[in-house]
């Protein structure tokens, strides 16, 4: 069995400085000639032989289990390793989970020592393993991918997949280890056979020469004696009283054992250190096992990622206020493109910086910010041009996506007429055989077109929901403040009612911006008084009065220099066609008007309305929630983030006076909170 276990006696600051030192020195070499090629059949044979591998570790471990039940016996590291089977177990099913997807293990080949092509980022986490005496740890693996990357930057598939590769690694160690372990158990049962051979000759007359023919036997068959095989059976002779009888056997053994540089009195003290540096090796794959499992990849291989790095030079400068899942958005564009082109993911997304660049000149406004922005050429309406450049060519299914969105709506009434003429076909071939009243037959037609459309319709969600994934919109991060440029003010149109209502909105006025508290997002509750008969009822004032007290009590509460919460109401203005007084086009006019009253123009909001929008500055969003509706945790600061995207905000034509690019409102998913 292939060990490392280093004996040193340095300090641990020492020790972990050299150990670091030694790490880019490995990577230094590794990275300093690298030719990579691909190919498919390679990728296969890898995926073949790690299940194996997954297997064989699996048969061994069985293997030993059964050992250790016969024998009642393990070494500190068998010990190590059943107490973390379960554990173990689950890497493997990781593994092969994982790997089950072809794309997953389309990686950059290159040759190993003995000339065999492996992938890449396998053989590189195989050396970290081996070359950290199997123990790795954040720092090791970090400061090793940051030197390697230095002469050749990985991909980011191979940076995705480099946890299971070091799993693996892992794994493959661990099997060498308990390999080692079962052989130990095979020397062991050979050992028993011998001595159960000796034993049965000692009665016999000839005894003496049948155990001179049996000592040659062995030396024959044996012409190194095992450690293991040599101990035990040294051991049992001591142990069974018959040493005198078998002093034969016994004193050939130990001169084999001689010759061989291992004293029969040592066989002891090595048997320990042997035991002791597997102890060492599993401890050290489990442990490593166990970091894999509870540390973060998407937190340390960020600062790893070489296409992130360039990225990051973003035009725009938006790339690194964005959220992780919008940057793997990108990340998934770059390999997308640089899968079907041939050309390494940095050379994608250095393409990507130059059209960014270039496209900036003569461009102003938020078209300027919006095709400045790397994510343009990755998500937005630049990747045609991007694919242009690099002769993509898309497979099957993208042809057939991108025609679907091309003729939507063909492709849409195209799908429901097709359903719907063939199980109208159906119907006809089988109404028409049963000879019915053409009357009857007539009723039957159209209620099975009525039917038939019905199935047709959802037919067609159920196709186009599977053939066109959702695609989110790209946001920017704002968790750690929207910052004043994004100062919003969230709305909730309702009506003033009675004190129940009064305190179940101010309620949920507080529940909204504990659950959202940034100091650029302030809350305002937007209301107009009942239909009534008369500009003005005598119970208006008390309302009023009632909810200006909450909403008081509110902002003591949460204080703040630009007060959290507001209240606006409008006077009630006369409908000839309702016949009533009644606030202006209801909630559509609450929200019409307060964006007036936010931009100073005159609206019938009433009392000191236009003082408390004046408080609020230069507001950039409004966002509206129903009285009903309780924001969950940061939903606010991800719908500014989503809005504010420079690919989402909107692009109006000066002409038409209409948004032509991103979007003048956003809506999230709505769901059900139990």
């Amino acid at each position: 069995c292939r060990v490392w276990y280093n004996l040193g006696v340095q300090s641990d600051k020492q020790g972990k400085q050299a150990n670091l030192h030694k790490i880019g020195a490995l990577a230094d070499e590794l990275s300093s000639s690298v030719r990579l090629s691909f190919a498919e059949p390679i990728a296969g044979a890898f995926y073949n032989d790690a299940k194996a591998v997954i297997a064989r570790t699996r048969r061994v471990y069985q293997t030993l289990v059964m050992n250790l039940t016969e024998y009642g016996r393990g070494t500190p590291g068998i010990e190590t390793l059943l107490d973390n089977s379960h554990m173990i177990g689950s890497v493997l099913t990781i593994l092969t989970e994982h790997w089950r997807r072809k794309e997953t293990l389309r990686l950059p080949q290159i040759a190993d020592d003995a000339g065999k092509k492996q992938p890449r980022v396998y053989l590189i986490a195989r050396s970290l393993v081996r070359g950290t005496d199997v123990s790795i740890d954040r720092e090791s693996t970090a400061l090793f991918l940051k030197y390697y990357q230095r002469k050749a930057p990985l991909s980011i598939r191979e940076l995705d997949i480099f946890p299971d590769m070091l799993r693996f690694a892992l794994i493959e160690e661990l099997t060498l280890a308990m390999e080692a372990a079962h052989f130990t158990f095979r020397e062991i049962d050979e050992a028993e056979r011998w001595l159960s051979r000796m034993i049965a000759v000692l009665g016999r007359r000839d005894a003496e020469n049948e155990l001179a023919a049996l000592a040659n036997q062995l030396a024959q068959e044996h012409k190194v004696i095992p450690v293991h095989f040599g101990f035990h059976i040294l051991q049992r002779i001591a142990q069974s009283g018959r040493e005198r009888d078998l002093r034969v056997a016994s004193r050939r053994l130990k001169l084999s054992l001689a010759r061989q540089g291992v004293g029969a009195a040592r066989l002891p003290e090595i048997i320990a250190r042997s035991e002791r540096r597997q102890a060492v090796v599993i401890d050290r794959v489990v442990a490593g096992l166990h970091w894999l499992g509870q540390m973060r990849w998407d937190r340390i291989s960020p600062p790893l990622n070489a296409v992130d790095t360039v990225l990051a030079r973003d035009p725009a400068s938006v790339f690194d206020r964005l959220t992780d899942e919008t940057k793997a958005a990108y990340r998934r564009a770059v390999v997308r493109i640089a899968d079907r082109s041939g050309a390494h993911d940095v050379e994608v997304a250095r393409e990507v910086l130059r059209m960014s660049r270039t496209a900036r000149t003569g461009v102003s406004g938020e078209a300027r910010e919006r095709v400045s922005h790397v994510g343009h050429y990755l998500v937005g309406g630049g990747i045609a041009a991007l694919e242009r450049a690099f002769h993509y060519e898309p497979g099957w299914l993208e042809r057939v996506r991108g025609a679907v969105l091309r003729h939507a709506t063909p492709a849409y009434l195209g799908v429901i007429f097709a359903v719907t003429a063939g199980l109208m076909a159906s119907f006809l071939r089988f109404a028409g055989s049963a000879g019915l009243p053409v009357w009857t037959f007539a009723v039957l037609c159209l209620a099975g077109l009525i039917l038939a459309s019905e199935i047709a319709v959802a037919v067609a969600h159920l196709f186009f929901t599977r053939l066109i994934p959702p695609r989110p919109l790209p946001q920017i991060d704002c968790k750690k403040g929207i910052g004043a440029s994004r100062r919003t003010v969230v709305v909730m149109p309702s009506f003033f009612r009675d004190a129940r209502s009064t305190r179940r909105l101010l309620s949920r006025l507080e529940t909204n911006l504990i659950a959202n508290n940034d100091p650029e997002i302030h809350y305002a509750v937007l209301l107009d008084f009942g239909d009534a008969a008369a500009e003005r009822m005598p119970d208006d004032d008390a309302l009023i009065e009632a909810f200006k007290e909450g909403i008081t009590r509110l902002n003591a509460l949460h204080p703040s220099d630009i007060p959290r919460f507001s209240l606006f109401y409008r006077q009630r203005v006369w409908n000839p066609h309702e016949g009533v007084y009644m606030g202006w086009e209801r909630k559509r006019g609450k929200l019409r008007e307060f964006n007036g009253l936010l931009r100073g123009k005159p609206t019938t909001y009433a009392g000191d309305a236009a003082e408390a929008a004046a408080k609020f500055g230069r507001v950039r969003y409004v966002l509206t929630i129903d009285e009903d509706t309780e924001l969950t945790r940061d939903s606010a600061q991800a719908l500014i983030g989503t809005i504010d995207h420079p690919l989402n905000r909107p692009v109006i034509d000066p002409v038409r006076n209409i948004v032509t690019e991103g979007y003048g409102m956003v809506m999230p998913r709505s769901a059900l909170r139990f």
